[in-house]
């Protein structure tokens, strides 16, 4: 599907609504981590880096079935290339990070850069 136009309907299924087919121009090397908190202990609970780019990535903990959300911590990591198109969108997040970081009520406050790489913690 790579260079598929953005948004190319599909056949809809019954009772399920519109389906769409999207382009994977922005799909990207990701990783993700869970990590319980609880007791002041971080203990990995979940995680995933699949080999192949993702547009958005999950994960779930087995065991895990009534989490308490105060004792669970995300982490994730977005890679862009080095192509300009990679190169734009993370300058694109850089600069709104930029303009939101003091904010208090930011959800960028949870953002970090390193090199081409994106962290997400909450």
């Amino acid at each position: 599907m790579k260079g598929a136009s953005r948004c190319n309907p599909v056949e809809p299924l019954e009772g399920k609504g519109e389906l769409w087919q999207v382009s994977d121009e922005h799909s990207y090397q990701m990783s993700l981590k869970l990590y319980n908190t609880e007791n002041g202990k971080d203990t990995l609970i979940a995680w995933r880096a699949p080999s192949v780019e993702q547009q958005w990535i999950t994960a779930f903990a087995q065991g895990y079935s009534k989490p308490v959300v105060t004792n669970l911590r995300m982490e994730s990591t977005i890679t862009f290339t080095d192509s300009a198109k990679d190169q734009a969108v993370l300058e694109g997040m850089k600069a709104k990070w930029e303009a939101e970081k003091g904010k208090s009520d930011s959800q960028w406050k949870m953002v970090s850069f390193e090199g081409n790489t994106v962290k997400l913690t909450w």
